[in-house]
C-alpha cells in the first residue's frame, strides 16, 4: 500500500478507514472479462500482451465467466441485436462492477448512424469511464484503467454495503434512463447539430417495433433518370419483355426487379453488350424480407446485384426476388469468378443455395 493510502487510513475513523482499505484492494485487483464486439476489440487485445504489462494495474487476470469479473469492456460497435447480450452479461456479473466504453461506435454509434446501432451503450448500461478515438490506442485503454482507479478511491464508499449498514455506494451506480428526458436515440454526433432528426426520441423495448414511422425525416433523395440511363432502361425492356421491370423511384441509380429464371441471361448482357458495358460486379447480397410491415407485399428474400461501368461511368442495381424456407438461384461465377466469394457469404448469412456454384 502507499505511503497516501495509509495516510488516509491513519486519519480517518472507521468505516472511513475500511472504505479507503477496500478501494485500495479493489482498484488494483480490476478483472476484466475477456469480450469484444468489433474492430476496437483489436486494439484491446494488444493491450493483454506482455509488451503493455497489464499487470502493473492489476488487471492482467482476465476471465471467460461474467461471473468472475467485476470489469466490462465495451470494444466496438452495438448493434441492437447484440445490446440484448452485452446486457445480460452485465447482469451476470457479481457487484461490486465497472464498465469501460472503448471507441466512438460504443461511446455514441461512432460512424453508424443508423437504425441498428444503438448511439451509445450508455443508453442501457451505466459507464464509468469513456475512451474516445476510432480506435483508440491501447495506451488510452491503459489511462482509462487509471482514471478508473482514480474514480474509485475518490467516490466510492463501500464499507457500509458490506457491514450490512444503510448507504454507501460501490460499483457503478446511476439513475434508470427514461425515454425522451435522460435517453434518446438522436444519432447526431458533433458537427451534425444543423441536421434534421431522424426518428423520436423514444426509443420501443423491442428490435422490431424499432421502425419508427418519422424515422427518415426528411425522407430520401430521389434522382430523375438521365437520358443514358434511361436508354439503358428501353433496351432492357425491349430485349427481355416483362422479365425485368424498372424499379421507381430509386435514390441513387437505376434499379430494375429481373425474375430468377433469366437474372443470368440479363448479367451477361450487361456486362458483354449493353452500351455501356458493366465490366465489374461491385457486389451481390441479399436482403431477408420477412420483417416487412407489409409482408405480403414483398418475397421472403431478395437477391441485390451492383453493377459498375467505366466507359462511360454508370452504375445499376439489380433485384430478383426468391421465395420459399429453402430459397436458390443461378450462380453467376461463370460470367464474373469474383462472385464465388459473395455467394458463399450469402450461403453462410441467408442460406440461399446457388446452383453451379
Amino acid at each position: 500500500m502507499g505511503a497516501d493510502a495509509q495516510k488516509a487510513i491513519a486519519d480517518r475513523k472507521p468505516p472511513q478507514a475500511a472504505d479507503v482499505l477496500i478501494n485500495w484492494a479493489r482498484k488494483n485487483s480490476l478483472w476484466p472479462m475477456f469480450f469484444g464486439l468489433s474492430c476496437c476489440f483489436v486494439e484491446e487485445a494488444a493491450v493483454f500482451t506482455a509488451r503493455f504489462d497489464l499487470a502493473r494495474f492489476g488487471a492482467e487476470v482476465l476471465r471467460a465467466s461474467p461471473r468472475q469479473s467485476d470489469l466490462l469492456i465495451i470494444s466496438g460497435t452495438v448493434f441492437k441485436k447484440i445490446a440484448p447480450v452485452v446486457l445480460r452479461l452485465y447482469e451476470q456479473m457479481a457487484e461490486p462492477k465497472w464498465v469501460i466504453s472503448m471507441g466512438s461506435c460504443a461511446n455514441c454509434g461512432g460512424m453508424y448512424d443508423c437504425y441498428s446501432v444503438v448511439q451509445g451503450v450508455d443508453q442501457f448500461l451505466p459507464v464509468d469511464v469513456y475512451i474516445p478515438g476510432c480506435p483508440p490506442r491501447p495506451e488510452a485503454v491503459e489511462q482509462s484503467l487509471v482514471m478508473l482507479q482514480e474514480k474509485i478511491s475518490a467516490e466510492e464508499r463501500p464499507a457500509r454495503s458490506i457491514f450490512h449498514l444503510s448507504g454507501g455506494t460501490q460499483g457503478t451506480q446511476k439513475p434508470i434512463l427514461v425515454d425522451g428526458r435522460t435517453k434518446s436515440r438522436d444519432p447526431r454526433g458533433p458537427g451534425m447539430q444543423g441536421t434534421a432528426i431522424r426518428g423520436t426520441s423514444t426509443t420501443p423495448p423491442l428490435f422490431h417495433d424499432s421502425r419508427s414511422d418519422v424515422m427518415w425525416v426528411p425522407p430520401a433523395h430521389r434522382i430523375t433518370l438521365n437520358e443514358m440511363q434511361q436508354g439503358i432502361a428501353q433496351d432492357l425492356t425491349a430485349r427481355f419483355g416483362p422479365d425485368i421491370t424498372l424499379s421507381e423511384p430509386t435514390s441513387d441509380m437505376p434499379a430494375f426487379q429481373v425474375t430468377p429464371a433469366r437474372v443470368v441471361e440479363v448479367l451477361r448482357y450487361l456486362k458483354d453488350e449493353s452500351r455501356p458495358r458493366f465490366r465489374r460486379l461491385d457486389d451481390l447480397t441479399a436482403i431477408d424480407e420477412s420483417a416487412r410491415r407489409n409482408r405480403k407485399a414483398y418475397p421472403d428474400y431478395h437477391l441485390v446485384y451492383h453493377l459498375l461501368a467505366f466507359d462511360p461511368p454508370a452504375r445499376l442495381r439489380l433485384k430478383v426476388p426468391l421465395r420459399g424456407t429453402d430459397p436458390s438461384a443461378y450462380s453467376v461465377t461463370g460470367i464474373w469468378p469474383s462472385a464465388a466469394w459473395y455467394e458463399r457469404e450469402v450461403f453462410d448469412m441467408f442460406g440461399v443455395r446457388f446452383e453451379g456454384h
